[in-house]
This record gives C-alpha cells, structure tokens and sequence, in this order.
C-alpha cells in the first residue's frame, strides 16, 4: 500500500484518544486553523515503546513552532491506557506520556494513509506533517533513529511555515500579496481578481475573523478545484459579496436579480414514489448555521464549545419521547461508557463525532 500522496488534502479523522491518561476524543479538524499536527504512526503498544518516548520528551519543541504531535495505533483506547500505566520492564510508559495516542481499531485511518500492513493487522511506523488549513505536507517511513526523524521534522516544519510567511502560500497571506492560485479554470480564478484583492485582503469578518484568503486557500493550494471557495461564517457573503455573488450566479445558473423564496407549507408536498415500489421513505438533511458561529470553515475551537453548550441547552429543553441525556465522549465516565456500548447498538464509539446523544 503506497503512502498518502503530498502535498494534497490530509484525510479527515476523528477517534477516541488516551489523554493525559484519560480516555477523550481527538479529531482533525480540532487543530484546523490553529496549528500544525504531527501524526505519528507506529504498529502497537507495549513492542514499540521507543517509538513514542522521544516524541513525548521533546513536545515542548514541538509547541514552539505550534505543532501538536499526535500518536497513532491500532490497538484499542483501553490497550493504550495499559500501555501509558504499565512500567518500563513490562514495555509500558510508567505514566510519563506527553502526547495523546489516537486509537484506530479498525485500521481505517491508517488506510487512509497508506500505512495499514493487511497482513499483519497493523500500522507501519509512518510519520506525516499536517499544516493548519488540513494539508497533508510532508510523510515519510524511516528506520532512521528517532531523534533523527524529529530533528528532520523539526527543520521541515519550520521550513513550510517560513515559507508560508514569505510566500502567501500558506497560513495568513501578507496583504501586499495577491496570491497565486493554482486552479486556474476555477470560478475563483475567475473572480478573485487583483482589483477585487485589493479591496478585500485587508477585511476580517466580526464572527470568526475569516479573510477571503482563508475563503479561497483550497485553489491556492490545489490545481483541481472548479467553484474553489468556502464561506468562514454568514459573514462572508456579505463582506466578500464582489466575489461571493458572481462567482455563486454563474455556479448555480441564477440572474444578479434573483431572490430566495421559502414556502414552508408541508401540504404542498407531493409524492412521486410508485405504488409498487416496496420502500416508502425518504431521508431529508437540512444544514442551518447558528447566528454568532462560524461555519465549519471557519468555526474556531471556543465557538465549537458554544455550539455545544447552546445544544446542551435545548436538548435539556425536549420533553416526552424525545426527552433524554446527552453524553459528551470527550471526558465521559468510564462505566457510563461502557453502558452505553452495552445498551445502544447504533452508538460507534471509535468513529463518531464528538457527541452523542
């Protein structure tokens, strides 16, 4: 299985972690915006333990070029909890684990990767380099020591990052810059021109502090983009509307004059399934943002806590059938989760949100 393909999108995941010692949720897109994250792949707890002590001694390094250094297996959360209590004549870690080590039991995110060895069950040791838009930048499998490869991580990291700086390829654009975009058929290609730039570079919007570089950072950065731009929050369309509103007339086929309509009378519903088809259903999804949140774009870490706080909220507000508990995995008790994996069959505990309810 060959390695994931850099630079290009870094697959999204989101699994149950040991933290601290303490059984919590870790995603990706947790760290989007924010930082840089180190993935760590190794094959399995208790064998490898030198393959996450350096990495755990040395995470202040990595903090101070704002980088999280995330580990990754496929053994179980509950086998790293072990593995961190367990002493160092047992192969363990003594306790002393800097680092979350991510569990992926079913060895789909190491697929993703590229990693995953189908004969023998595991993850290879792998290391890959995520920056802060969710871009796989760098991996590499070495048999190198490992303070060799943290060295070499180290200077590499620091090498994409000043050049981001430098550049306008990456992070914060500098404003004096009008980037470079590679998808150069896109609608934002299209659009965004240096005139327009010019107007716009300087805007942050109020709910989430978005620019439009972060709004066209994936035809920056990627050369097959068609449309090739994200709204950061309500905002965005209204203070990016030179950009927002052509570039969405000309995607959907609409007039500059064109106006949206709601018609929420459920009696004009019809339906069009045929008597003899056997399955009678359908399933609907309807997508709302909440005014003073960002949108998944754009959407810091403080306002995902809101968002879950406001929830929390309204839940406790369903009365009768609907009424219920809300669980959130991070930080959740251990014979409570246990319970639950015993009593709800539809709740996947390595796999789902953080959130379950």
């Amino acid at each position: 299985m060959p390695l994931l393909q850099t630079p290009g999108p870094a697959p999204d995941f989101a699994t149950h972690a040991v933290v601290n010692g303490n059984i919590g949720h870790i995603g990706l897109k947790d760290y989007q915006g924010e930082k840089y994250v180190c993935l760590v792949f190794y094959p399995m707890d208790f064998v490898y333990a030198e393959s996450i002590t350096p990495f755990s001694n040395r995470v202040e390094e990595f903090n101070k070029v704002n980088c999280t250094v995330l580990a990754m297996s496929t053994d179980s959360v509950y086998s790293h909890k072990a593995f961190v209590k367990a002493s160092r004549a047992d192969g363990g870690l003594e306790g002393k684990c800097k680092i979350p080590l991510l569990a992926d039991r079913s060895g789909k995110i190491s697929k993703k990767y590229g990693v995953f060895d189908a004969e023998e069950g595991i993850a290879r040791k792998a290391l890959v380099i995520i920056d802060d838009r969710g871009t796989a930048r760098h991996m590499v499998a070495s048999s190198l020591p490992v303070d060799k490869v943290i060295d070499d991580t180290l200077k590499v990291i620091q090498t994409f990052q000043s050049k981001s700086l430098g550049s306008g390829s990456g992070g914060d654009v500098q404003p004096s810059n009008f980037p470079i975009i590679k998808s150069k058929h896109s609608l934002v290609a299209k659009h965004v021109t240096r005139e327009k730039w010019e107007k716009l570079k300087n805007i942050k919007t109020k709910t989430s502090g978005f620019t439009l570089y972060k709004a066209i950072a994936v035809s920056v950065e990627f050369d097959n983009q068609h449309c090739g731009i994200y709204a950061g929050d309500w905002d965005s369309y209204k203070d990016f509307a030179i950009v927002f509103d052509p570039l969405i007339q000309e995607y959907h086929g609409i007039l500059p004059s064109a106006t949206h309509t709601s018609d929420m009378d459920s009696n004009k519903i019809k339906g069009n399934v045929a008597s003899d088809v056997p399955v009678h259903s359908c399933r609907i999804r309807v997508g709302r943002s909440i005014d003073g949140f960002g949108l998944s774009p754009g959407i810091t870490k403080e306002q995902r806590k809101g968002v879950e706080a406001l929830m929390k909220k309204a839940f406790a507000n369903l009365k009768g059938d609907l009424q219920g508990t809300y669980y959130p995995l991070t930080g959740m008790d251990e014979k409570v989760r246990q319970k639950l994996v015993m009593t709800t069959s539809c709740l996947c505990l390595e796999t789902e949100p953080p959130g379950a309810w």
